[in-house]
Parts: C-alpha cells; structure tokens; sequence
C-alpha cells in the first residue's frame, strides 16, 4: 500500500482516538457534575430535616390521660364518678390553655348501641375546669410548662349504670400558635383525650 495512503490512515486513526477521549473525558465530567449536584441536593435535604427535627422538639408536646374512679352513691341512687385529668408536657416549651371564653373542657356522655351495634351518645354532661381557690368559679386559662404535669379534678354523679365517654379538650392560647406558624411549626387548635369508662359493670 503506498505510504502516503497509510500515513493518512494512521492519521485518521489517532484523530478518532482523540475525539473519543474527549467524548469520554466530556461524559465523565457531566458524571462528577451530576455527582457533585446530587450531593449537593442530598446534603441540602438531610439539612432541612435535621432543622424540621429541631423545630419539633422545641415545641410542647402534652399528652391527656383520663383517670377515672367509681363508687355507689352513698344513698344508694346511682353513681359517684370522680376523673382526673392529666397533662403531661414532654417537650421543651411551655404550653398556655385557655379556659375563659371558651366551651366547657370536659364532657360526659352515655353511650347506648342501636341494632347494628353502633354507638349513640346522649346529650352530654358539660364541666367547667374548676379555679382552685374557688371551684364554683371557671379557671381562666393554665400554663403547662415543658417537662411537668398538671393535673385537673372533676366529680359528678350519674343516675344509671352503663358505658360513658369522658371526654377533655383544652384549647391553645392564640398567641402560641400565631407564633408556631411565625416559626413554620404546627400547633394543634387544641389538646383532647377521651376515655371510656363501664359504671355498674361489677
């Protein structure tokens, strides 16, 4: 083969060599890009995760038990019912509930059952929390602080045996949740619980 043809063969040759090391050298460097990007996203993720995780545990955290107990009347008419209420806060920050201006926190309700089993509730007993030098008179509001629990009495007296739905609801100050959405955070309307409790099952 004359010389001149294979001078330009070779040459040919190493000019598709160079072009694929740069195609190469090109694929590889959108990869480490793409690499640093996708790092980049990752770290900025795990970041706002770590920062929603901090926002949660500065908030409060209460969690409402009923804790109900039963005795016959002692002129034998029915049932004397007393139930404390208990708010433990498990997070860092205080919480305000406020009782002034707003409905009755804890209600009593008697369930009865229809054919299908299904409950239905009777128009329920209404409880104001009571002030505690003067427990004829409503509370106005109660401060929760971080790491304590409170702890709320009620008694009443019901006419019949069966099953009743106790239940609590303790609206959050405005302030405090105006302040939670200012920090991106949710706070709840208000801190419930329900518990039921069989009278006369003995």
């Amino acid at each position: 083969m004359d010389k001149s043809w294979i001078d330009l063969i070779e040459l040919g040759l190493k000019v598709i060599a160079l072009f694929g090391a740069g195609l190469w050298a090109f694929a590889v460097l959108r990869l480490l890009r793409h690499g640093d990007s996708a790092d980049g996203v990752a770290r900025n993720a795990d970041a706002r995760i770590r920062e929603l995780e901090l926002r949660e545990k500065l908030q409060a955290a209460l969690a409402v038990d009923i804790c109900p107990a039963i005795t016959r009347s002692p002129d034998g008419d029915g049932y004397l019912i007393t139930a404390v209420v208990e708010l433990a806060n498990h997070g860092s920050q205080n919480t305000k509930i406020n009782w002034k201006d707003e409905p009755p926190a804890f209600h009593v309700r008697l369930a009865k059952f229809d054919a299908d089993g299904k409950p239905k509730y009777d128009p329920p007993l209404r409880f104001r929390v009571p002030l505690t030098f003067n427990p004829k008179s409503g509370a106005i509001s109660q401060v929760i602080r971080a790491g304590t629990t409170e702890s709320i009495p009620f008694a009443f007296k019901v006419a019949s045996a069966g099953l009743y739905l106790l239940s609590f609801r303790g609206v959050v100050d405005g302030e405090e949740r105006a302040e939670a959405e200012r920090l991106g955070l949710h706070a709840p309307d208000a801190w419930t619980g329900n518990k039921y409790v069989l009278v006369g099952g003995e």
